[in-house]
């Protein structure tokens, strides 16, 4: 290697340390700056993974690297060649993440399988064919797994998951209209450092080379019921849409979603509805791209709020009428057809319901069965 990219490599991480350190991000959302932040965190580990590769960490003494730098940044300059990094940076993040290409590994059976990003993520290509994947296959799921015996956890539950997830809210089982790609991790620390995710995520319906599939990427450290549930009835979710041309509700994806759940999950997940400050109104009229601007913490509020919403259009107006409010625009309906007479007239009603259902769990006289969906 040419002593100019040595320099350069010497320099870059110099500069990268310092942002990282120094730099102040821009008013932005607190999940934007935490991408941000990633993305430099990234290019200065890779940084110095190549400088390791050639000794320089070994070879350089601290006055030798200074001047390294000095070479590349010049005095008075360190500020301009930030703004090129956080620039070049923020051109990553629109553009190349969006594209990221798989990264193909041999699987424990020989085949070869794509890892693919998950959107908006740049993959470290190293940690990930340092890693030891277990392919397997359930029907139309793929389950590529770095434990033996949570893939074949997965690869014996998904399937049984998968044919109750529609029925219990009065919809048919269908059939896939693409397979299903799994990303198998033990845990979450491993999910964040592999794909930098803080937990799982199903993304459908990702176009890959000629195809379309489906990418979940799973964390495993709990029963099938509480592991599957959710994502499984996410991506059903989404597969019915497909199926019949017809839009469900944000709002109703993750209410639903939420109250797959064992009964004591859903518990939980009510009483952290207490201090809710969405409306009725508001959860009806959130879009995915705004729940996504949203910081954590919000977007988990926004979730339980929409199972106590789900759980209450079911449970005191019945499975036909939930199906007419999660189909159409709900406000409309609540007002033409369920005879309230605005938004707010609603809302009181939902308001009740909480404070209903929230000292019930309390005193621990809300029985499981309740908070348990079946078809009518």
């Amino acid at each position: 290697m040419s002593d100019k990219r040595k320099v350069q490599l010497v320099a870059r991480e110099g500069v990268l340390s310092q942002i990282i350190e120094d730099y102040k991000f821009p008013n932005c959302t607190p999940e934007a700056r935490a991408e941000h932040e990633k993305v430099l965190q990234l290019l200065h580990e890779e940084t110095v993974e190549e400088m390791e590769e050639l000794g320089l960490k070994e070879l350089k003494e601290e006055d030798e690297m200074e001047e390294l730098r000095r070479g590349y940044v010049e005095q008075g300059r360190v500020k301009l060649a930030i703004f090129w990094v956080v620039f070049i940076t923020l051109i990553m993040i629109l553009c190349f993440w969006a594209n990221a290409e798989p990264i193909t590994v041999q699987c424990n059976d020989g085949v070869e399988v794509d890892i693919i990003a998950p959107e908006g993520v740049l993959l470290n290509e190293q940690k990930i064919k340092e890693m030891e994947w277990i392919r397997g296959v359930s029907g139309d799921f793929e389950v590529i797994s770095l434990d033996n015996e949570k893939g074949l956890f997965i690869e014996e539950n998904v399937n049984g998951v998968k044919k109750r997830v529609l029925p219990k809210w009065g919809f048919g089982d269908i059939k896939l209209n693409a397979p299903v790609r799994m990303m198998v991790v033990p845990d979450a620390a491993t999910m964040s450092r592999l794909f930098r995710l803080l937990g799982t995520k199903v993304e459908p319906f990702r176009k890959h080379k000629d195809k379309t599939l489906h990418v979940i990427y799973l964390v495993v450290e709990d029963t099938p019921a509480k592991t599957l549930n959710k994502p499984i009835t996410k991506l059903m979710l989404s597969e019915w849409e497909k199926k019949y041309s017809s839009n469900i509700g944000f709002w109703a994806k993750q209410g639903m979603s939420s109250l797959s759940l064992p009964a004591k999950n859903v518990k939980e997940t009510l009483l952290k509805t207490e201090n809710g400050r969405f409306s009725a109104e508001a959860l009806f009229g959130m879009t995915e791209q705004h729940w996504k601007e949203l910081n954590k913490e919000d977007r988990e509020l926004f979730d339980n709020q929409c199972a106590l919403l789900v759980l209450m259009i079911r449970k005191e107006f019945g499975e036909k009428s939930l199906h007419k409010l999660i189909k159409n625009d709900p406000k409309k309906m609540l007002i033409e057809v369920f005879d309230f007479s605005d938004m707010n007239h609603f809302n009181r009603s939902y308001q009740r319901f909480r404070s209903d259902v929230l000292r019930e769990i309390k005193q621990d006289k809300m029985p499981d069965h309740y908070l348990q969906i079946t078809p009518a």
